[in-house]
């Protein structure tokens, strides 16, 4: 038998004093800077080897290679490798499940115009307004995304996220003072992503 990780969820609903219980309430644990092995260090004993952790409704376990863990939404959780490791990982979003997971996607308004209009394409009922499964704003960063050349329509492609930054926020862009040779792509989507907002309300 191989063990690869050893797991330790935590269910959503959880008080200020049951994250702090966690040690998820400290900004610099919800940081990427933080490495997760502290949380290991620091918090992950308590939790194990006092009744905290079944206070605050822990769950854990340890996957075996080739084994599959489904993590529903809104659960907390952590994993730590236990031998050399290559994880698969993927974020399924059924359409059922878009009303709750929309208001918490704190993205870019390219990259949410995008999904939008990603999302209408894969399920054509999305850009009909009478729909009830999104609610309002969802139709209208699909419409900003259409303005900006990405498709809804079944079988098409429409343009690239890159696409759409050479044609539409790279002018923009140059305009506002800087250029994606001088900041890069990835830096360039954040900075496009105030100029393209003001852009679409003039």
């Amino acid at each position: 038998r191989i063990f690869v990780g050893r797991w330790v969820l935590f269910p959503p609903g959880l008080d200020a004093a049951g994250m702090e219980t966690c040690g998820l309430s400290k900004d610099e644990y919800l940081s990427k800077m933080t490495p997760p092995t502290r949380w290991w260090k620091e918090h992950y004993p308590l939790l194990s080897e006092t009744d905290a952790g079944r206070t605050v409704g822990m769950v854990e376990c340890i996957q075996e290679a080739g084994e599959t863990i489904f993590v529903p939404a809104g659960w907390w959780h952590a994993v730590l490798n236990l031998d050399l490791t290559i994880a698969i990982t993927a974020n399924p979003l059924p359409p059922h499940s878009l009303r709750a997971v929309w208001p918490r996607m704190e993205w870019p308004a390219l990259f949410l115009a995008k999904f939008a209009c990603d999302c209408a394409r894969a399920w054509p009922f999305l850009a009909v307004k009478e729909t009830e499964v999104v609610e309002g704003d969802f139709w209208t960063a699909m419409e900003q995304g259409r303005r900006w050349g990405f498709s809804i329509e079944p079988g098409t492609e429409g343009l690239s996220i890159e696409e759409v930054l050479d044609t539409q926020a790279g002018a923009l862009a140059q305009e506002a003072g800087f250029s994606i040779e001088e900041r890069g792509t990835s830096t360039l989507i954040l900075d496009a992503d105030s100029v393209l907002r003001g852009s679409d309300e003039k």
